[in-house]
């Protein structure tokens, strides 16, 4: 985290520099800033690593409401940012954005290094990783761990099955926003397709059994810590079933609609399923070993970056399609799609927690 806000209050720093210099007022040089912003990541490293750390310093039962509320908090952060930013871009003051962007790196590298601390102790072979040599930048590159969180995922079956799913997700809601958006514009109702179904990682394919035995917290070997996964585990599977019957409701209610006011209702009956995400990110932590939790998130979120990238073209194709036909074309399917996953979560059953029993 301070690596990557390290990198992105140099760009910044850069960009007050290039307004306050005639010199510096180049698109080359302003293009510099991107590179900053490309070394560090984004928002994306960041952003996993935040989640990698609030992973780190929660409890298996506590997680999903800890990950849902962090995922819940950055959406409106981002929201007021812009809000602000637009504000003052508007009065022309590009000198006080920038500005205001280097307190807040500044801000959260002293709240990164006088406050927050690693409380979950290194385990025995992270330990000892870590006092090995570091290697080179060509052995790093040879030794493919440039693509570490892509392998990781292609390897584990849990986390295959979900990828798998992301792209659902990421189109579901796509569509979602745009059937509500025509319902509720002043054009026709035009109802082409309103999958806003998280049916996204498919929880139903995903196999316990494969999940390491190391998984959670560092205190995996007590009793207590077996028994915190076995209930984190059940309840995540529950809430995942009761949100895919959600989602497949809003779809079907979604389809059924013919008027703005029913599609409202139909659309925050949605809203009741998005806890399926805080769950899908939880079952991921618990499904790779601590220290391998944040390579397995930032692998996710490319897929799902990949995802939106593609959705736009898709979605163009699907309404030219279903232009002139009712919308259950596309909500129906999903809808089922979804009533199949809560079946399938609901034959699963956690053997992994009933080998761990045994031990």
């Amino acid at each position: 985290m301070a690596a990557g806000t390290v990198l992105r209050a140099i760009g910044d720093v850069w960009l007050f520099l290039c307004l306050r210099s005639s010199a510096l007022t180049t698109s080359n040089a302003v293009l510099l800033t991107a590179l900053f912003n490309g070394l560090a990541g984004g928002s994306y490293v960041v952003l996993t690593a935040q989640l990698a750390f609030l992973t780190d310093t929660s409890s298996p039962t506590r997680r999903t409401f800890v990950l849902g509320l962090a995922l819940s908090v950055m959406p409106m952060g981002s929201i007021a940012s812009t809000i602000l930013s637009a504000a003052v871009t508007s009065l022309e003051l590009y000198g006080a954005v920038f500005s205001i962007a280097m307190v807040v790196h500044l801000m959260y590298l002293a709240y990164l290094h006088y406050v927050l601390r690693e409380l979950r102790k290194p385990s025995r072979l992270e330990a000892n990783a870590l006092e090995e040599k570091p290697p080179s930048v060509k052995e790093w590159i040879l030794s493919g761990a440039l693509f570490t969180p892509i392998v990781m995922i292609v390897s584990n079956p849990t986390l295959r099955w979900l990828s798998m799913m992301i792209p659902c997700l990421v189109f579901a809601r796509k569509v979602a926003e745009l059937e509500v958006t025509n319902q509720l514009s002043e054009m026709p109702i035009r109802r082409q397709s309103t999958n806003d179904s998280q049916d996204g990682p498919n929880l139903g394919d995903v196999e316990l059994d494969n999940v390491p035995r190391d998984a959670g917290l560092d205190t995996a070997g007590s009793g207590q810590s077996r028994f915190d996964n076995k209930v984190a585990v059940r309840q995540e599977l529950l809430l995942c079933r009761l949100c895919f019957f959600v989602q497949a409701t809003s779809l079907v209610l979604l389809s059924l609609s013919r008027n703005k006011t029913f599609s409202s209702v139909a659309f925050a009956i949605t809203a009741l399923g998005s806890p399926v995400d805080a769950s899908l990110f939880t079952l991921t932590t618990l499904a790779v070993a601590p220290g391998q939790i944040g390579s397995a998130i930032i692998g996710f979120r490319v897929i799902e970056n990949m995802a939106g990238a593609l959705c736009g073209s898709l979605l163009s194709a699907i309404s030219k399609v279903t232009s002139e036909r009712p919308s259950f074309v596309v909500c129906w399917p999903t809808a089922g799609v979804c009533v199949l996953c809560a079946i399938v979560i609901a034959r699963l059953r956690p053997r992994m927690l009933r080998e761990d029993d045994r031990h």
